[in-house]
């Protein structure tokens, strides 16, 4: 059946109705809040523009956009890593700015169809059904599709290839059987990488066509915060929680894909725990705007001590306090088969 797109601007990451809403609630104003990069520039600016009609701020958002159009980010999902988070970015600036666009419509619309037209983006966007950036290359197709829906007549199979592979092959066909749990394979930093292209593409797949997917039947993306929760160490590092190091693992913080993640599902599928996870690591800018969870509940008040990660590790904790200064014990021990390749370690029956 043809999906359920709406004929209005914005549909990536919220709706016209929700940004009228928005509007109301900061009472028209928002100060952008930008860390000089293209990307933070686009989303910070460019939600400005959407709350209160700032041209100034829009012509900021488009400016950066523009920038990220070159030749190299339409070629290849796999060329670098950023590809999919620049085509990303430069569908949300079309969409969230799209009545201000002006001369620069063409070539922010001309980069996201070359990716997906000339250079066949969504043939090659699967890396394979267990890999981290199958998912995250996803998020490309389906951002351009939504900015250019009712525009581009290919645009809702760009969609459909995106749901394909996310849905059908990543999710359905591999993950929610093989980690039903929520935990990852390829350890904690890879799971940032590839739950984003679960969280955070369902979030947009259910603001965009009205089908939420944060249910029962998909295990692994209603679980796969909760891992994360479960992997907090019980003390502080420099002031900031710390993830135990599990797999191939460099960076232990919980960073800013984590934190969208997990506010992504705890809205989606009411999980307070993903609030509270999202709440630790500062959910900020137009982020607490659009993603701000409506419960928080922290794990004390619920989630069991132990937890066993099919098929990866078990976990047991003598209590939830990982305060500085925390008395409680984690305990975590690896017990799964060895599989050679990809970002595993040499860990099995190994304990923390």
């Amino acid at each position: 059946a043809a999906l359920k797109i709406s004929s209005e601007h914005p549909r990536i990451f919220f709706t016209k109705a929700e940004a009228e809403n928005f509007k109301a609630q900061l009472h028209g104003s928002y100060p952008p809040q930008s860390d000089g990069s293209a990307r933070s520039i686009i989303r910070e600016h460019g939600f400005t523009y959407v709350i209160t009609g700032d041209e100034v701020a829009a012509a900021k958002a488009i400016a950066a956009a523009v920038q990220l159009c070159t030749p190299e980010v339409s070629m290849s999902p796999q060329g670098g890593h950023d590809n999919f988070e620049d085509l990303l970015d430069i569908s949300i600036c079309y969409d969230w700015c799209f009545p201000v666009l002006g001369s620069d419509k063409e070539i922010l619309s001309r980069t996201l169809v070359d990716a997906m037209e000339k250079y066949q983006y969504t043939k090659k966007m699967s890396r394979g059904p267990g890999h981290n950036m199958s998912t995250e290359n996803s998020l490309a197709p389906l951002a351009a599709g939504l900015a250019l829906h009712g525009e581009q007549p290919n645009a809702e199979r760009w969609m459909l290839d995106a749901r394909r592979v996310v849905v059908d092959e990543c999710i359905r066909g591999h993950l929610d059987k093989f980690t039903p749990d929520g935990d990852d394979f390829e350890g904690t930093q890879y799971h940032g990488a590839r739950y984003q292209g679960e969280g955070i593409w369902c979030w947009l797949w259910l603001k965009g066509t009205g089908e939420n997917l944060f249910t029962s039947q998909h295990p692994q993306l209603i679980n796969g915060v909760n891992w994360w929760i479960y992997l907090l160490q019980p003390f502080l590092e420099d002031h900031r929680p710390f993830h135990l190091s599990q797999g191939d693992t460099n960076h232990r913080g919980i960073s800013g894909r984590n934190v969208t993640s997990a506010a992504a599902l705890s809205r989606a599928a009411r999980n307070p725990y993903a609030g509270w996870y999202a709440a630790q690591g500062g959910l900020s800018g137009w982020e607490a705007v659009v993603l701000r969870p409506e419960a928080i509940k922290a794990p004390g008040e619920g989630l069991p001590l132990y937890k066993f990660f099919r098929p990866n590790m078990a976990i047991i904790r003598s209590g939830w306090n990982i305060a500085e200064g925390s008395k409680d014990t984690q305990f975590a021990f690896t017990c799964r088969d060895y599989m050679q390749g990809w970002h595993c370690h040499q860990d099995v029956n190994h304990f923390t």
